[in-house]
């Protein structure tokens, strides 16, 4: 997928259905199952197997199997598969394509579209799951009629979320302009001897504010963020290339070789 400013603009492609769905979404442990974005979408995943770490708005939340994950729209949010892996279902839509003249659409949907209103993160809630497991069914089994017939699953879902979900009417965490720099030099030159003392001198933070700052923006510790994208191209490189474990830790912002294997068995319960 591709990001600027880690909005995400590839579009989704709904073709005859009013949304998408991504059925058995796997990741093996510790894999980084989707990286730090935010999209204008609705979207909830189904955990199905194993667990997810996800982080979002200063919050670390662990979803194991048979919750549901409730990502707003705008909201900032990143996940990581847990010790076991993880499998689940997405359910995506864009909330604007259900808008209506009723006062209900206006009351109701727009808030959600405008991110002005946020659920909680999480939910165990049978009805929704239920919904949730019905719109996947639709979604699988279509027939002619199915995409009318999802239609009001959604509306239904969206009033069950409002009934089980409590809401926040504050706007979802989409970063700032100028810490949205911070994140996107990371994102090019995480390789590099960067650090957090780095990073704060030069974007003009003092360093125990500009951490604070980080983590409340992505939910996430900096130099923790900066080791898993390192990690993540390492094993891209390992499965792609035939260079040396030493030549790929170096290339990846690793000086020590065997720093590079404690830290890469740690987070994938494998030596490179």
């Amino acid at each position: 997928m591709q990001f600027v400013n880690k909005h995400e603009i590839k579009p989704i492609i709904y073709g005859n259905f009013p949304i998408k769905i991504l059925p058995d979404y796997s990741f093996q442990p510790n894999e980084l199952a989707f990286p730090l974005h935010w999209h204008d979408r609705f979207e909830l995943l189904l955990i199905k197997q194993g667990s997810l770490n996800y982080y979002c708005s200063n919050e670390h939340i662990v979803f194991n199997e048979g919750d549901v994950v409730i990502i707003s729209p705008k909201a900032l949010h990143s996940g990581f598969a847990g010790d076991n892996g993880v499998v689940y279902d997405v359910v995506m839509f864009d909330v604007d394509h259900f808008f209506n003249e009723t006062t209900a659409s206006k009351s109701f949907l727009k808030p959600i579209h405008d991110g002005n209103i946020i659920f909680d993160n999480k939910t165990t809630n049978r009805e929704i799951i239920n919904q949730l497991s019905a719109i996947v069914n639709a979604y699988l089994n279509q027939s002619y009629y199915q995409p009318l017939i999802v239609l009001g699953y959604v509306y239904n879902l969206i009033g069950l979320l409002y009934t089980h979900c409590s809401t926040s009417s504050k706007s979802a965490t989409v970063i700032e302009e100028k810490f949205e720099k911070v994140i996107n030099y990371i994102n090019k030159h995480f390789a590099e001897d960067i650090s957090s003392s780095y990073l704060s001198q030069k974007f003009g933070y003092e360093e125990a504010y500009f951490c604070r700052k980080f983590k409340k923006n992505t939910g996430i510790n900096v130099m923790k963020y900066i080791q898993v994208l390192r990690m993540e191209e390492a094993k891209k490189m390992i499965l792609k290339s035939e260079s040396s474990i030493k030549d790929i830790a170096l290339s990846c912002g690793f000086s020590d070789t065997a720093y590079f294997t404690n830290c890469f068995k740690k987070l994938y319960q494998m030596t490179p």
